[in-house]
């Protein structure tokens, strides 16, 4: 039983419950499946941060898979009992993938699909629930292995913050490189939330160079630093600027990110941490 990324790292050791599970419910079958390990956060919502303990870790210790269970959701069929069905529409796929009696609980999943709904409907139902997105498929698309394909298309929601910009890194020349932002916990410390470089064009790079040299402190305002870091090129500030921030997921730090300006009128002090 291999379990293969898609760089075509095999992950079978750091996800042996999973293997052993699939393993259990495919009861003799010989297929090739594609799907997304998950680990599910205390309110049943993916929690990429908690997956990241697993992947980071070469052997799955048993206090490690206990800690943090991971599933497996499943939702393609390239290969059964010796038929290859890359080549077959979407629609055969998932039948011959349903048809393995797989379910919709325990480590192995095969969530539903809904062929019938409105896209649409379906992306407000994710907001509601701040889900990552959807993934749309063509009903009558083959399996692209290994391309990128206009048959399939991931819709992500993006999520927005206003946050305070509290370091920054130099680019070249005169230009910022990227913005260290940071937002307000419950108690009122304020604390690092990520790095962001993406989205600052050419223009805004040079134009926040001097507004923030002028704001330049010796030691960060913020805790939470991630231990380790680089930071050593960064040239720290005081909080007074803050800017609109898009990004996919809050864990603590920003993932994908995206900086879309500076927000006029502001207060710094009323900078929250992000929503998850």
């Amino acid at each position: 039983m291999e379990l293969v990324s898609r760089p075509g790292n095999n992950f079978a050791t750091r996800f042996p419950d999973v293997t052993s599970a699939l393993q259990t419910a495919l009861a003799g079958h010989i297929a090739i499946l594609d799907g997304e390990i998950v680990a599910l956060g205390s309110d049943g919502r993916p929690d990429f941060a908690r997956l990241q303990r697993r992947l980071r870790a070469p052997q799955a210790t048993s206090a490690l898979r206990a800690a943090v269970p991971c599933h497996y959701f499943l939702f393609d069929c390239l290969h059964l009992d010796g038929v290859d069905l890359a080549g077959r529409p979407y629609v055969e796929r998932r039948a011959a993938l349903e048809s393995l009696g797989l379910g919709r609980e325990g480590l192995i999943v095969v969530p539903p699909c809904w062929p019938d709904l409105d896209g649409r409907v379906l992306l407000e139902v994710v907001k509601d629930f701040a889900l990552e997105g959807v993934v749309m498929k063509r009903a009558n698309s083959t399996y692209q292995a290994g391309r990128r394909s206009r048959a399939w298309i991931k819709v992500v929601i993006r999520r927005k913050a206003q946050l305070a910009v509290i370091g920054w890194a130099s680019g070249r020349t005169e230009t910022v490189g990227a913005l260290l932002v940071g937002g307000h916990d419950p108690s009122g410390r304020l604390v690092y939330c990520g790095t962001v470089s993406s989205g600052l064009s050419r223009a805004a790079r040079r134009a926040l160079f001097e507004p923030l040299r002028a704001l330049e402190i010796s030691a960060p305002a913020v805790t939470g630093l991630p231990a380790g870091a680089q930071l050593c090129h960064v040239r720290w500030t005081m909080p007074h600027l803050v800017g609109a921030v898009e990004y996919r997921e809050f864990t603590g730090h920003l993932r994908h990110p995206a900086w879309k300006g500076l927000v006029g009128g502001a207060d710094p002090a009323a900078v929250e941490l992000p929503h998850a």
